[in-house]
């Protein structure tokens, strides 16, 4: 990241200095070379990052860290899918509780995602006061059928 805010600034530095080159040029066949330098000479500092590169025949892709290999993006991409949609589930729990004056203290979703990314959410626990408990089993429906899943009250 540092490299490429250090290419930005050097571009903004060429390019501030193309244009005072640019501006201080004759009008006449020599300041048209001038202008025609000045912009070969952007144009270099703009594609500089591409011509320092190294072919990239010469790659070796396995020496990539092990945090790049495709099985531990396979298993961060899974774990912050599990996190979203845990995190979704909680917030639908939690408004319709909300909506009843209930604070949950707990939501627990019990899922799967398969090798495809398929998500089964099996079930979702909702961890209430005890004094909360009767006011939470009458939403327990609601929730099920707004989650499309069996939905458990629980006391602590």
């Amino acid at each position: 990241m540092d490299t490429l805010r250090l290419w930005a600034s050097a571009l903004c530095m060429a390019a501030v200095g193309a244009a005072i080159l640019t501006m201080l040029a004759p009008k006449n066949s020599m300041g048209k070379l001038f202008r025609v330098l000045a912009a070969a000479f952007f144009l270099c500092c703009l594609l500089s990052p591409l011509l320092s590169m190294k072919q990239l025949t010469q790659l070796n892709l396995t020496a990539m860290p092990s945090s790049l290999q495709p099985s531990a993006l396979s298993d961060t991409v899974k774990a912050q899918l599990n996190q979203q949609v845990s995190a979704a589930i909680e917030g639908v729990v939690t408004k319709a509780l909300q909506a009843q004056n209930i604070t949950p203290k707990k939501i627990t979703a019990d899922m799967d995602i398969d090798d495809q990314g398929g998500i089964y959410i099996k079930q979702v626990t909702v961890q209430v006061d005890k004094r909360d408990l009767a006011a939470s089993a009458l939403l327990q429906p609601t929730l099920a059928q707004q989650l499309g899943v069996t939905v458990t009250v629980v006391t602590e």
